[in-house]
């Protein structure tokens, strides 16, 4: 990107600052186009469990940005995103600036995707280990359950399988 064009886009880059325990934007709410470089601080990231607990999946620091699928697809925010240090401090990009950055320089674009294939692939790996300990603890519980029924004793009054296979063999006594 040729210097005076950069000068230009980050001209159109505004600065928003948030204190601890501000909210950025929610889970679900409408993406607005924009995206977030974080400048300084830091952020935590929490998705709804199912039960309706806020799971935190990450924090996000300096260097770092989030908001980037609002820039090509209307789709609705993925996560609460929350300042976690006393004052955190964003570049907020617009889709017409960031068209206008990937237009003139293509290696912007190619370090966005970038980014963007290795969080999808984090997330890959996370599925799949989750769905390993899914599986280990299923057949764990299978194991446990099995266990329980062949070893447990007769109700009152009710003769074991044991016994009852015992008594098919025993010859009726002479009366």
């Amino acid at each position: 990107m040729r210097a005076e064009n950069l000068k230009q886009y980050l001209s159109e880059v505004t600065v928003q600052h948030f204190p601890k325990g501000v909210q950025v934007f929610s889970e679900g709410e409408e993406s607005n186009g924009i995206m977030y470089f974080v400048f300084s601080g830091k952020l935590q990231v929490f998705k709804k469990s199912g039960s309706g607990e806020d799971l935190i999946l990450r924090q996000i620091g300096p260097g770092e940005f989030f908001g980037e699928l609002a820039l090509v697809h209307p789709f609705p925010r993925a996560a609460t995103i929350i300042a976690s240090s006393e004052e955190v401090r964003l570049g907020i990009i617009t889709r017409e600036t960031f068209l206008g950055m990937g237009h003139e320089s293509p290696g912007f674009l190619s370090v966005l995707l970038n980014t963007v294939i290795r969080r999808l692939t984090e997330v890959e790996e996370k599925i799949s280990e989750s769905k390993e300990v899914i599986h280990a603890i299923l057949n764990q519980e299978e194991e446990t359950t099995t266990t329980q029924n062949t070893s447990q004793p007769p109700n009152e009054g009710e003769k074991s399988s044991q016994e009852k296979t015992d008594a098919e063999f025993i010859p009726p006594e002479p009366s």
